[in-house]
């Protein structure tokens, strides 16, 4: 019991993590389409600069990482969040079910009598049905009577102990499909011993009540690896609720601060702005980016960026009441036009 409720803690958090991934995810889209936004104009103001082949190329390169992660973050991100949590939600109402189950099974041996007698339920009333005693009332409050009721690996012994003289060991029935525990779930209502089957299950299959003297019998409700084919899959997903949350893969995301490579759509955009051509071999474009980037891309890469952030744009500029460094913009508008004033 105590696994399945920190299964529950945990899978209540899966849904807002989820989300927090996503908006996390959309931070890093926004800043990268920022960047970009600040590459035109330093572009656009450094019409002359030495740096401007290289910013052209590292913008052409953004621009397609920008895009691919829109497509990405479109197709997959959100239908995690929306599949992840519905699927959370309905496997947290089973648990719950569960450990409201487990909990009320506690409170069996003060509480009323879950009995039926032949085919009819019986009567509030009785203090006893045969020579069992019916607890219809809660016992005063004794260590004893209120002792939690232990779940071991033999199964679940306590849970509707038969108290009448004679009997000392735990079980589910005075005699064969007698007593039997209310099962909301089952298709024959309150169980009868007519309809009972050989056993009830309750959570999807995961605690059986026998009806014979047998103990009553939790399966692993923790572990993938428990569920057989026999039984109801709804337990497998909540044991691989957390690990399988969505994670956040930077990779899609982030301004790629490694070396330019051939093999995409940014290499061509280098080609058609290195060599005005669009047939360009591989082994040409490399040589001619190593020779404008140099030996350590990721570094030179890296201090471009810096440098472009660190632009003063002067006050008047964009709504700006005064001198700012480009990098502190972060409004798309105020962005946009910036690109303007400067294009135009």
């Amino acid at each position: 019991m105590a696994a399945n409720v920190r299964t529950k803690r945990k899978l209540d958090t899966v849904g807002g993590d989820a989300l927090d991934i996503m908006e996390a995810t959309f931070t890093d889209v926004q800043a990268m389409h920022n960047a970009e936004a600040r590459l035109v104009f330093y572009c656009a103001k450094n019409i002359e600069g030495k740096d401007l082949t290289k910013s052209k190329i590292l913008r052409g390169y953004i621009v397609k990482r920008l895009a691919s992660s829109i497509q990405h973050l479109k197709t997959t991100d959100p239908a995690k969040l929306i599949s992840r949590t519905a699927n959370t939600a309905y496997i947290t109402g089973r648990l719950d079910e569960t450990l409201h189950f487990l909990a009320q099974s506690n409170e069996s041996k003060t509480n009323a009598c879950l009995v039926t007698t032949a085919t009819n339920v019986a009567p509030v009333t009785n203090d006893q049905i045969g020579t069992v005693n019916c607890k219809r009332k809660l016992s005063p409050i004794t260590k004893n009577q209120h002792e939690r009721t232990k779940v071991t690996s033999t199964g679940f012994m306590g849970l509707c102990a038969d108290t009448s003289e004679g009997n000392t060991t735990g079980h589910q029935a005075p005699s064969t499909a007698t007593w039997k525990l209310l099962v909301a779930e089952h298709n024959q209502g309150y169980m009868v011993a007519e309809a009972a089957a050989s056993k009830v299950e309750h959570a999807s299959g995961y605690i059986e009540v026998p009806t014979t003297y047998a103990a009553i019998n939790l399966k692993d409700m923790t572990t993938a690896t428990a569920v057989t084919t026999s039984a109801k899959p709804i337990w497998t997903p909540a044991s691989a609720a957390t690990a399988g949350m969505p994670k956040r893969d930077t990779s899609h995301y982030k301004k790629d601060t490694t070396k330019i490579k051939y093999n995409n759509e940014a290499e061509k955009i280098a080609v058609m702005i290195l060599t005005g051509k669009t047939d360009a071999t591989e082994a040409k474009a490399t040589s001619k980016i190593q020779k404008l980037f140099g030996d350590n891309q990721q570094s030179e890469i890296a201090n471009l960026l810096a440098k472009v952030d660190d632009t003063d744009v002067p006050a008047g500029k964009a709504w700006l009441t005064e001198r700012t460094k480009l990098g502190a913009i972060a409004d798309t508008a105020a962005l946009a036009a910036l690109q303007s004033h400067y294009i135009l």
